[in-house]
């Protein structure tokens, strides 16, 4: 049945209480948003950025923009609106600490699919993230000593397959093998997992050295880890 838009006057047959997608577009909107800005930390050392509570790596800046808009912008639907989704997003202006960006949206009113888009601000904070802090500090958590005839091999293959979510400061190759240090225990156990999954690989020692207190009194202790891996 064709209808006419009580807004524009346009003729047609898919209206949403009474107005043409583009009336109800102007008019209502398809999303609402928290924010028009999002800012977030990134460390000037070494380029991860912080999303909620935890830094994330990302090959490019403009992956970094894509990972902030799909994990912060979190569209609202508007009224009358069932579903709202982002379904893309490109640079409106050049990427710089205050980048503006265009992000596009896919909603859905009953069978009826609407697409729209709308203009946000991703600003970067400098800081220093907590790795970094470490590395430069000389401090760390947990030292990883790998050794065997094969160890740089699979230890290279075992950090390309997990990524960079590791909180890894260095990885130094000696004559035995390869010295891995973290700055925090989470990562050193997920990569002793990976480690294990790949290799046949025994424990030889575990030591902790007491290195002071934290800033809470607590004991601060410093975890050494020895592993072979047995020829196959």
């Amino acid at each position: 049945m064709v209808k006419t838009c009580i807004s524009c006057g346009r003729k047609g047959e898919i209206f949403i209480k009474g107005l043409c997608i583009e009336c109800f577009k102007n008019r209502i909107g398809i999303a609402r948003l928290r924010d028009n800005e999002i800012t977030v930390e990134m460390c000037t050392w070494c380029g991860r950025v912080r999303i909620g509570h935890k830094w994330y790596s990302h090959k490019t800046p403009e992956d970094a923009v894509g990972d902030i808009i799909v994990r912060r912008l979190k569209p609202m639907p508007s009224e009358h609106v069932d579903r709202v989704e982002v379904s893309g997003w490109v640079l409106e202006s050049k990427l710089d600490w205050r980048t503006r960006v265009v992000v596009e949206l896919r909603a859905s009113v009953g069978n009826t699919i609407i697409r729209d888009s709308k203009s946000v601000v991703v600003r970067f904070k400098p800081s220093k993230c907590p790795d970094c802090v470490t590395r430069v500090s000389g401090e760390y958590d947990t030292l990883v000593q790998v050794r065997g005839s094969r160890a740089r091999q699979i230890v290279y293959r075992v950090l390309a397959n997990l990524g960079g979510e590791l909180g890894i400061l260095d990885v130094v190759e000696t004559r035995e093998g390869v010295d891995l240090y973290f700055s925090h225990r989470g990562g050193a156990s997920r990569f002793l997992s990976a480690l294990k999954s790949e290799a046949r690989v025994k424990i030889s020692r575990v030591e902790h050295e007491h290195v002071g207190l934290s800033g809470g009194g607590r004991r601060r202790s410093r975890k050494t880890i020895s592993a072979r891996i047995d020829e196959p």
